[in-house]
């Protein structure tokens, strides 16, 4: 899983009012080509190398957090397609406004917009409606502290299955480690052995059609 986070919110300026009617966040820092579509794929080809699987993106607001749109890898093309035509769209009958720059071309870099109350709802619409979509502002209330340990707990316990899994050359899934994990844990034998016991007996549990933000 990648973290990123969306255009800053800075209290005491004079648009601040103004910035808390969005909420997007860069994907590319630049277009090699005049080709977004293709470097959009090369980018999500490259993190799916690396075995991530989803993308959580963050807006904060001061202290508190007002979005985090955990995104699968394989959604983002189409998302970015759907937000870009749907910009167009929007531009061409004015209602953004004064707006004529897409909201997913932003420049020379490809953008994913999360909100915008002035005349773009329906462009962050095409993401929070797409299919494995989670918000997880939407989870039940936790108090401020709690919810972002959550975040940084969930964050925290899969970079170190990255490293167990990267350290000891384990060729095995995400799921399939946290599941031998979780029976073995105060089992007292190595790693290798626990898979050569346990290994097989997870293998089947792989393939369930569920979102799952440890599956690789």
């Amino acid at each position: 899983m990648r973290v990123r986070l969306c255009w800053r919110r800075e209290s005491g300026n004079r648009n601040s009012e103004c910035v808390r009617a969005y909420s997007a966040t860069q994907l590319l820092a630049k277009i090699k080509n005049n080709d977004w579509i293709g470097s959009l794929e090369d980018k999500i080809s490259r993190e799916g190398s690396r075995g991530v699987t989803h993308m959580l993106f963050v807006q904060r607001d001061n202290e508190a957090i007002k979005y985090a749109a955990l995104v699968p890898l394989s959604a983002l093309v189409p998302i970015w397609i759907a937000q870009r035509d749907i910009s167009t769209r929007l531009i061409q009958t004015g209602k953004p406004g004064r707006r004529k720059k897409n909201h997913a071309m932003n420049g020379h870099s490809s953008t994913l917009w999360l909100q915008d109350d002035c005349g773009g709802k329906e462009v962050a619409d095409a993401l929070w409606g797409y299919p494995g979509v989670s918000s997880l502002t939407d989870l039940p209330r936790l108090d401020q502290r709690s919810f972002l340990s959550q975040i940084w707990i969930a964050v925290s316990v899969y970079l170190l299955i990255a490293i167990i899994k990267k350290k000891l050359n384990l060729d095995v899934s995400f799921y399939t480690l946290l599941q031998i994990l979780s029976f073995t844990i105060f089992e007292k034998m190595p790693l290798q052995q626990a898979f050569q016991e346990n290994g097989t007996a997870f293998n089947t549990m792989e393939n369930r059609n569920q979102l799952n933000p440890y599956d690789s």
